[in-house]
């Protein structure tokens, strides 16, 4: 029975100390994380700080690009403004300029800012012999002055049929005293010869050729100006 007992003793100890009791099973009875368990629940962790950190990253740079492209869209506005401004300011002062003329003073130095001149000139001015010239504005003026910029638009569509226009076949249509007349004319043209008034620019055959569609569009409005202006001055 002694005997018995000790060797029951003795393979309960052994059985004890068997390999197959593991650490994740000691530590499951004594309700402790292992080295092992604390292993993988700090490479789980380091892990989704990283996407973590990725997403912040990716959105920061995200955030960055779109305040960039914000920036640039107000730069190229106020470079915009300041073109259209540099533009309006010239063909009021100049009253007639050739396109190249207009683009080398402003200092044009691309093609897109060759677009923002033809749409600010295409406002403020019209083509006459492929030149621009400022329009006649009419606000605020009074019955004289009015009459006065109804003519000059008037002269405008007469020198844009022909380079060379006859002072007295124009006197009678205005009806304005001689001072008026000779400023309007002046204006626009040069005396060449006896009653003969010729556009002050040479023919700008070359902007012509290159830009047809607006060529085309301004002599349409002129002409459908011309027959409004005719009638309005004849009244």
């Amino acid at each position: 029975m002694l005997f018995c007992g000790r060797y029951l003793d003795h393979v309960m100890e052994v059985s004890a100390r068997k390999p197959g009791t593991t650490a994740a099973a000691a530590s499951a009875k004594t309700g402790r994380p292992n080295a092992k368990d604390n292993h993988k629940q700090e490479h789980k962790h380091h892990h989704t700080q990283l996407g973590i950190d990725e997403k912040v990253e990716q959105l920061g740079k995200k955030e960055s690009v779109e305040q960039d492209e914000e920036g640039e869209e107000e730069t190229r506005q106020v470079k915009r403004y300041q073109l259209e401004s540099k533009v309006e300011n010239l063909i009021k002062q100049a009253k007639v300029a050739s396109f190249k003329e207009i683009c080398a003073r402003v200092g044009v130095r691309s093609r897109e800012e060759i677009g923002v001149v033809l749409e600010k000139l295409q406002m403020d001015a019209m083509i006459v012999q492929g030149n621009w010239v400022v329009r006649s504005g009419y606000e605020n003026y009074s019955k004289e002055e009015r009459r006065q910029a109804l003519a000059r638009t008037y002269l405008m569509c007469l020198f844009q049929r022909n380079r060379i226009i006859d002072k007295k076949q124009v006197v009678q249509i205005l009806k304005l005293d001689y001072e008026s007349t000779r400023r309007i004319l002046t204006d626009l043209s040069t005396c060449v010869g006896k009653g003969k008034w010729e556009f002050r620019k040479k023919t700008d055959i070359e902007f012509i050729e290159h830009y047809p569609d607006i060529v085309k569009e301004h002599a349409k409005k002129i002409a459908e100006l011309e027959k409004n202006m005719l009638k309005i001055l004849a009244g």
